[in-house]
């Protein structure tokens, strides 16, 4: 039986660091200004609907960043045009949505709705008010 030398516990601590620093990824942070001048967009099914980017980054969970079961159900929007990829959580694994857009404005609380049809297509969409407000791109 061969055993572990200390060359051997190098040689893995190098490559674990290594492939660390090559893995970070840039992640969306809420952004630190108070909640009037933000828009909150939240999911309808926060145990099942998250959101898995926004803007083209990759939205931050609540305990790790890594786990896709961990990506948030709320997040605070500047002001502005959005565009989000939403996900839905189920047994077998994650669906993905297609890209949504729509516009933010401060002091106001969307809503990320979906439903399943019966051909098992899924759809999402962001109201404001009960209006759907998803543009097209």
């Amino acid at each position: 039986m061969n055993a572990i030398t200390v060359k051997d516990i190098l040689f893995i601590l190098i490559v674990t660091c290594i492939l660390g620093a090559c893995s970070q990824v840039i992640r969306y942070k809420n952004p630190d200004v108070p909640d009037y001048a933000v828009g909150i967009l939240k999911t309808d099914k926060p145990e099942r609907v998250r959101i898995f980017t926004v803007d083209g980054v990759k939205a931050t969970g609540k305990l790790r960043d890594e786990s896709v079961r961990e990506f948030p159900d709320t997040v605070r929007l500047l002001p502005g045009y959005h565009e989000i990829v939403p996900c839905l959580l189920n047994a077998k694994g994650v669906r993905y949505g297609e890209k949504l857009n729509f516009y933010v404005q401060e002091e106001n609380t969307y809503v990320l709705n979906h439903k399943i049809k019966w051909d098992k297509t899924l759809k999402f969409w962001v109201e404001c008010n009960g209006v759907d407000i998803t543009t097209e791109d």
